[in-house]
């Protein structure tokens, strides 16, 4: 099981959030269940007064993942799709046109979006043959 904790901000009011039975994955392993608490986007084990309580039912808690390599062709269903699994970052490579790109980010509860741009193809490539790209 795992359980997905997704903090706006921005627009979005961040409040501070106790989520009591979850074990956390520390980038080596997973600890065992405790209590942590989540405060301006941070977590930790501070505070608990005045915060919202979550019982997290022995699921995980990890930070949001990056997907590095993705083509985002799909548009907005490919970030919801992302955010589904965690995934906070999206790494573009190569999309075009340029204004389709950036009609993708800042979008509010999705995944941010990086881009590695408009990608740079040779004349009579296989790749030139690519529909907005060539």
């Amino acid at each position: 099981m795992m359980c997905v904790v997704t903090i706006m901000d921005g627009s979005a009011q961040v409040g501070r959030t106790v989520l009591h039975n979850v074990r956390v994955f520390d980038g080596t392993g997973l600890r065992s269940p405790g209590t942590v608490v989540i405060e301006a986007g941070l977590i930790g084990s501070g505070d608990a007064t005045g915060a919202r309580v979550l019982d997290g039912a022995g699921g995980v808690l990890l930070p949001g993942l990056i997907d590095a390599h993705l083509y985002l062709a799909g548009g907005r269903q490919d970030l919801v799709r992302l955010r589904e699994f965690g995934v906070t970052t999206a790494l573009d490579m190569a999309c075009a046109p340029p204004e389709f790109v950036r009609s993708l980010r800042g979008l509010p509860g999705l995944p941010a979006v990086r881009s590695a741009g408009t990608p740079a193809i040779a004349p009579g490539s296989p790749h030139s043959h690519i529909p907005l790209v060539g």
